[in-house]
């Protein structure tokens, strides 16, 4: 189970910082050899910046059941477990919704994860994964608070967003995004 959770974890990963690299590359254009930004994507970047700990939360209840980072796994304390975002335990069936403005750049399916939604807020990336219907498709541009899907519940009964903030190819924690 923790080697599948692992492998799991890995794809999204990879999924997502393919997708961060290939983004990043059509971004810029190119004028000879210097590199000038997007002014769009430089918008976008310096609006989502100011709304930093102002984020709406991407459901409407719940509570946070993982927190960002390696934390020890809840039976066999010796093994660590990653997360690149947070975990978010939520009711049944639970509407998903976009945290800020941006544009839906990836809608997959990744084993483990179920559906995933990455939505690109220039320079960052706001990922949903865990979802079991997703209502957008590739290339939307969305508003704060659109509904994205809804999340997953599995075997268990449990009901979980695995949700991510990435500045180009790095992870931070999500919680210093939201609103307290």
């Amino acid at each position: 189970e923790i080697a599948k959770r692992k492998d799991d974890v890995q794809k999204l990963e990879r999924l997502i910082a393919d997708l961060i690299r290939s983004e990043m590359e059509k971004s810029d254009v190119v004028k000879g050899d210097n590199k000038v930004p997007d002014i769009d994507l430089t918008n976008i970047t310096s609006s989502f910046e100011k709304n930093k700990s102002l984020l709406p939360w991407p459901v409407s209840s719940g509570f946070v059941s993982e927190r960002f980072g390696s934390h020890p796994h809840p039976i066999y304390k010796r093994i660590k477990v990653p997360n690149d975002g947070i975990s978010i335990q939520t009711k049944q069936d639970e509407k998903v919704k976009a945290v800020f403005n941006g544009m839906v750049k990836k809608v997959a399916v990744v084993p483990g994860m179920k559906y995933v939604v990455i939505v690109q807020h220039g320079n960052y990336y706001t990922v949903y994964a865990r979802l079991k219907d997703v209502f957008v498709h590739m290339g939307q541009n969305i508003k704060i608070n659109d509904i994205l899907g809804a999340v997953n519940t599995d075997v268990n009964g449990v009901s979980e967003l695995q949700f991510q903030v990435w500045k180009n190819t790095t992870k931070l924690d999500p919680e210093l995004w939201l609103a307290k």
